[in-house]
């Protein structure tokens, strides 16, 4: 070492650690850099300095490992208004689970013969992909059989909703009881502007409703 600069060690090779959680493998031609999930080698008269404090300065910077999880798509049916594939006059909406924020999350384009006014997506049309967002939040936990009702829908229209622009719709829970779950749900334009939201209570199927989805089971699934 002389004049802060580094220069090759006389012995073989050296570990320094190196924060946070990083070695540095010093040799007597190189430099190597050893990260938790890779390692890179460097010669030694282009990489490091030592400067008076002993801590490493280099130039390239390293972005930090992508930890984010993967959203989890959630199934869909056959003949729903909201989410049937084959359903020709439906709106066909997916679905996905976030477990980042905990919330699921859809999107969609509403096309102008679901519109109220020109241009302005019914309010019916609204408050259906509101119910389904919503509803769905009971999936979050991954069990995709988990099925419930809507009991009762408070909605509240805060802007005008446009046809032919991509909307996000986020759904979330909000408790639980033994009976029965309360969700919410929220429709937003590209900007994050609210256009819409719900609360909702669901409750389990009753009977019939459960033997009028029988045969419709088999087409339950993550296309």
């Amino acid at each position: 070492m002389n004049n802060g600069r580094l220069y090759a060690p006389a012995f073989h090779y050296s570990l320094i650690p190196l924060y946070p959680h990083t070695l540095i493998l010093l040799s007597s031609h190189s430099v190597r850099l050893l990260l938790p999930s890779r390692s890179e080698t460097f010669s030694i008269s282009k990489s490091f300095h030592i400067i008076q404090n002993k801590t490493f300065k280099y130039e390239r910077k390293f972005s930090e490992p992508n930890l984010e999880q993967p959203r989890i798509k959630q199934p869909s049916s056959r003949t729903c208004f909201m989410c049937g594939k084959q359903n020709e006059l439906g709106l066909k909406m997916e679905w996905y689970n976030n477990p980042e924020t905990n919330q699921v999350e859809g999107t969609v384009t509403v096309p102008e013969h679901f519109n109220g006014y020109p241009g302005i997506v019914h309010g019916g049309i609204v408050a259906a992909i509101l119910d389904e967002t919503a509803g769905r939040a009971v999936m979050l936990d991954g069990n995709f059989d988990n099925l419930f009702v809507t009991l009762k829908l408070e909605i509240t229209y805060r802007n005008f909703t446009p046809t032919n622009t991509p909307l996000k719709a986020v759904g979330w829970l909000v408790s639980e009881g033994n009976r029965s779950r309360k969700v919410a749900a929220e429709l937003r334009l590209p900007d994050g502007t609210v256009t819409a939201e719900c609360q909702a209570i669901i409750v389990r199927p009753p009977d019939e409703i459960k033997k009028l989805w029988e045969p419709e089971r088999s087409y339950w699934r993550v296309y």
